[in-house]
């Protein structure tokens, strides 16, 4: 994939000759100073021709390719942004249900825990009135 994406030359001074060559369209664009030609580079090979007379400047800005596709990340970030959502619903249930077991567990330990302290409490010897056990 091509490196740069929307390019836009703007030719400046006072000059004859200079005219835009675009390579695949087989053509040459005269431009004067201060016209604007905006141009996919990572489609159309460019360059200038000599200048006849005077001198030239040129203002070139461009833009890098994945620039150009902000509409298809904005697509995709609200399709990640779906996954997340998705997923983090998941996990809550997943979470909720982890919370819900342990909590069960939770209930059954207390539970066997009074059961065996009453089992110790009921299994426990009487003890005789002088202080001495049966046995």
């Amino acid at each position: 994939m091509a490196k740069y994406g929307i390019s836009c030359l703007c030719p400046l001074g006072d000059f004859q000759g200079g005219e835009v060559v675009l390579w695949e369209l087989k053509t040459k664009v005269v431009l004067r100073p201060g016209d604007l030609l905006f141009l996919r580079d990572n489609l159309i090979t460019h360059s200038n021709c000599p200048v006849k007379e005077g001198v030239r400047h040129s203002i070139v800005a461009f833009t890098r390719q994945d620039m150009c596709d902000w509409k298809r990340r904005l697509g995709e970030d609200h399709e990640d942004r779906d996954e997340q959502d998705q997923g983090r619903r998941e996990w809550d249930q997943e979470r909720q249900g982890r919370d819900q077991e342990r909590e069960e567990r939770d209930q059954e330990r207390q539970e066997r825990w009074r059961h065996e302290q009453r089992y110790k409490k009921d299994s426990r010897l009487p003890s005789s009135k002088n202080g001495q056990k049966n046995g």
